[in-house]
């Protein structure tokens, strides 16, 4: 359960939307990168297009939770696999690892920590991506990833906020959380591009 009021609130919605777009740019990454096959390609996209389907259905999703232990059983198994037997380079292994991981998650419960878990290997997958190639596409990729981490980690901790306070969530405390989230959002990107620079 989220909250006391309800898995459906506005912060976690934002959070749960902030974690499919990074879910989105972690496969675009993985995609263009062109060393997996299709197949792997086409089940990330099926399951975070099923995310969107799948999220209107939360009591499915919480039997799903009882099986992630063979989830997490049959991820391990597939790495040995990969690595032992169809003797992938260890880049191939861990990334369908990380694919494997992201499709459970996407169609599973999206608590706040669940949330936070696609959001994190959203970004090791776009890491994975940049083992595997080494293309412009990447600057392009890495630079939506900045405000799209910005603002899931600042709804992640909105959400936190909210979970620790017990308290509803006004919507005009909600349309200035919003606002903030803008603000921080747009000026993440040229923020980090200065001190890049």
């Amino acid at each position: 359960m989220f909250s006391l009021f309800g898995r459906r609130t506005l912060v976690h919605r934002n959070l749960r939307i902030c974690c499919q777009i990074s879910a989105a740019l972690g496969f675009l990454s993985v995609s263009l990168a062109g060393e997996l096959t299709p197949a792997w390609i086409a089940i990330s996209w099926v399951a975070w297009a099923l995310t969107f389907l799948v999220d209107r259905f939360p009591e499915f999703q919480a039997r799903l939770r009882r099986l992630e232990t063979a989830a997490v059983a049959l991820m391990l198994g597939l790495l040995f696999l990969d690595f032992f037997v169809f003797r992938f380079t260890i880049f191939i292994a861990v990334t369908h690892f990380l694919l494997l991981f992201q499709t459970i998650k996407l169609i599973g419960e999206k608590t706040r920590k669940d949330c936070f878990q696609i959001f994190l290997f959203s970004f090791l997958l776009v890491l994975a991506a940049c083992t595997l190639s080494v293309d412009v596409w990447q600057a392009g990729v890495l630079l939506l990833m900045i405000p799209t981490a910005t603002a899931a980690l600042y709804w992640n901790q909105m959400a936190k906020a909210h979970e620790d306070s017990h308290q509803p969530l006004s919507a005009l405390l909600h349309r200035r959380y919003g606002r903030m989230a803008i603000g921080v959002c747009l000026t993440a990107l040229p923020l980090n591009l200065v001190l890049t620079i």
